[in-house]
């Protein structure tokens, strides 16, 4: 199974912070360590969790990014390159497993409509139907990073 690379692991934790108290994300959802939505035991994460270290973050972030690792794996169905990879891996970390598979970039992708499928990202920006300038960032350093040989 094809991983997430170094660069796409260290963009990951800029985008995301670190955060070993638990605290509620943009769209009101709480949230630990780096951007991760659930504990080491699949709880979800609730205010006043804490983590121990940042060590203890950086497990459990590997911990989470398998399952979106194993996602991005499965459900696209067409030769990619580790940064494309990379950028898939970490629109699907954010939006979540089902958003991403049921995407309408998933589905160009997989019919080889690869920059049109590129243009998908940037319409993953917003929060309770308004642009949020962080995802909007975000969103198109993904996308440069989908294009990059």
């Amino acid at each position: 199974m094809r991983k997430l690379s170094q660069n796409g692991l260290n963009l990951l934790k800029g985008f995301e912070g670190l955060s070993l108290t638990a605290y509620q994300c943009d769209a009101g959802v709480w949230t630990i360590g780096y951007g991760c939505t659930s504990t080491m035991d699949g709880y979800e994460v609730k205010k006043g969790d804490k983590l121990a270290s940042r060590r203890v973050a950086e497990v459990l972030l590997q911990k989470k990014l398998e399952s979106f690792e194993k996602a991005v794996n499965q459900y696209v169905n067409v030769p990619l390159n580790q940064n494309q990879y990379d950028a898939l891996c970490l629109l699907c970390f954010n939006i979540g497993v089902r958003a991403f598979r049921h995407s309408t970039l998933v589905s160009l992708l997989n019919r080889k409509e690869y920059a049109q499928a590129r243009l998908q990202f940037y319409r993953w920006k917003f929060v309770n139907g308004e642009i949020n300038e962080g995802l909007r960032l975000r969103r198109i350093k993904e996308a440069n990073l989908f294009i990059k040989p």
